[in-house]
């Protein structure tokens, strides 16, 4: 069987911003249309690839619909298309620093899942949580940790709805300490 790039996982591959893990864009980069999906599984090299693979397609990241497949522009597509303008460059987006109060729901939320879903597989990334010294050091542990939780049989279900949580957080407006009593 050969796996296929949605439209959807094109995008992905293409954004700035990332919502996918880096295993799961690596499955992407590997389901080329002319891979079998036991050579794609091989390129994952890991016992979990085909749950990860299924998830993907379940996502409508993947197809094995030839059909559903993302149709690259041909070279006559190209030439016909008008260059585009230069642009600006586009100003670099640095995330503003988490505060203590959201830090602290991001962590509640991650220690809670893993107590019930990680077992002590869990004890190693919430480790790595409290070594965590910056907001990027916090954001890959929570990489680790979605990973791990999809990767479990009970955390599975719950992976999704946790990590959207989880970048709610992240990504959410920043409320003032004062105006969140309110």
């Amino acid at each position: 069987m050969i796996l296929y790039k949605t439209a959807k996982a094109v995008e992905e591959l293409a954004a700035a911003k990332r919502t996918l893990t880096t295993l799961q864009r690596r499955a992407l980069l590997l389901a080329d249309g002319m891979r079998q999906l036991d050579d794609i599984r091989a390129g994952i090299n890991r016992p979990d690839a085909a749950e990860l693979l299924y998830l993907l397609i379940r996502q409508g990241y993947l197809s094995q619909d030839r059909s559903l497949r993302h149709q690259l522009q041909t070279p006559a597509a190209e030439a016909a298309s008008p260059v585009p303008a230069a642009k600006e460059p586009e100003a670099i987006e640095i995330a503003a620093p988490l505060s203590a109060e959201t830090r602290n729901a991001i962590l509640l939320i991650v220690r809670q899942t893993s107590a019930l879903h990680l077992g002590l597989f869990g004890q190693d990334i919430l480790g790595a949580i409290d070594r965590a010294d910056s907001d990027k050091a916090l954001r890959g542990c929570i990489s680790r940790w979605h990973v791990a939780m999809i990767e479990s049989r009970s955390g599975r279900e719950v992976a999704l709805d946790a990590l959207s949580e989880v970048h709610g957080l992240l990504n959410g407006p920043e409320l003032p300490a004062d105006s969140a009593a309110a």
